[in-house]
C-alpha cells in the first residue's frame, strides 16, 4: 500500500514542481527501489531476533471455526490458535490452506481481513485487493529474496512509467483524482494476474516457457518499459514540434 501511495504523491509532486518527465520517472523507479530494498532488507534482520511481538486474541477460538465476510472465509484449524493453520476460500480461487509460516509454495495470495462489522462494498473489495497485494510481497519474501525482488521492481516500474497521469489536464488535484482511480484499477489487475486459475490458464498459453511465478512480473516490466519508451519518443517529437514553431 505505501509503495502504491508514495510511487503516485511523488508523480503529482514532479508534476506541480515541473521536473522532466523523464528524469523524474528515472528518479522516482531509483528512489522506490532503494527504499524498497532497504526495508524489505531491515523487515529479514528483524525476523532473525528470536522473540515474537505478535499479540494473541485472549478468546479461545475452538477448531473448525469459520470466520467469513464478503465472500471470503477462512476455516481455523487448531483450537486456541487463531494465527495457526487454516483453510481459505477466496471467491474465484481455489480452496487454500495457510500454515503458521505462511510461505506457500504456490504464493498463495490471501488477504488479512478484519472479520466483523460490514463496511461496504468499495471499501472491502479496496482492502481485499490490498491484502491480496501485501500477501503476494510477503510469501514472494519468505520463499525467496531473488523472487520478491523481479516482483517488486516489475511492480516498481510499471507504476514509475504512469508519470503521464500527472499532465491530463491542467489542474493538478483533477490529476491526482485520475491517478487514484488508475492505480485503484492497477490493485486490481495485480489481484487478478495472480490469481491462481489465471496463473494457470496463462501458464498453459504459454506453454509452461514461463515459470508461473515469473508471469505477473514480465506483464508489469513490459507494460512499463513500452509507457516509459512512448512517453519518451512522444516527449522528444512534441519538443522537436515546438522548435520547428
Amino acid at each position: 500500500m505505501s509503495l502504491y501511495i508514495s510511487v503516485l504523491l511523488g508523480h503529482s509532486y514532479a508534476a506541480r514542481k515541473k521536473i522532466s518527465v523523464i528524469f523524474s520517472i528515472l528518479g522516482i523507479i531509483a528512489l522506490s527501489t532503494v527504499f524498497t530494498l532497504f526495508s524489505s532488507l531491515g523487515i529479514q534482520q528483524l525476523k532473525k531476533i528470536n522473540f515474537s511481538m505478535e499479540m494473541n486474541p485472549s478468546v479461545h477460538e475452538p477448531a473448525g471455526l469459520i470466520l467469513s465476510q464478503q465472500g471470503v472465509s477462512v476455516v481455523l484449524l487448531q483450537e486456541e490458535n487463531f494465527n495457526g493453520p487454516r483453510v481459505v476460500s477466496i471467491p474465484g480461487q481455489e480452496l487454500t490452506y495457510l500454515a503458521e509460516s505462511r510461505a506457500q509454495r504456490g504464493l498463495a495470495a490471501t488477504p488479512a481481513l478484519p472479520f466483523g462489522k460490514d463496511t461496504g462494498w468499495f471499501i472491502n473489495s479496496f482492502s481485499l485487493d490490498f491484502g491480496i497485494s501485501a500477501a503476494q510481497i510477503q510469501n514472494r519474501l519468505s520463499v525467496d529474496f531473488i523472487i520478491f525482488i523481479i516482483y517488486i521492481m516489475s511492480l516498481i516500474i510499471f507504476l514509475g512509467s504512469l508519470r503521464f497521469i500527472m499532465d491530463l489536464s491542467t489542474w493538478p488535484l483533477a490529476n491526482l483524482f485520475i491517478g487514484v482511480l488508475i492505480f485503484r484499477f492497477i490493485l486490481g489487475l495485480e489481484a487478478f494476474l495472480n490469481g491462481t486459475e489465471i496463473q494457470f490458464l496463462i501458464s498453459s498459453f504459454l506453454g509452461n516457457s514461463v515459470n508461473p511465478v515469473l508471469i505477473t512480473p514480465v506483464i508489469f516490466t513490459c507494460l512499463g518499459v513500452l509507457i516509459i519508451i512512448y512517453t519518451f519518443l512522444s516527449r522528444l517529437a512534441w519538443g522537436k514540434g515546438k522548435k520547428n514553431v
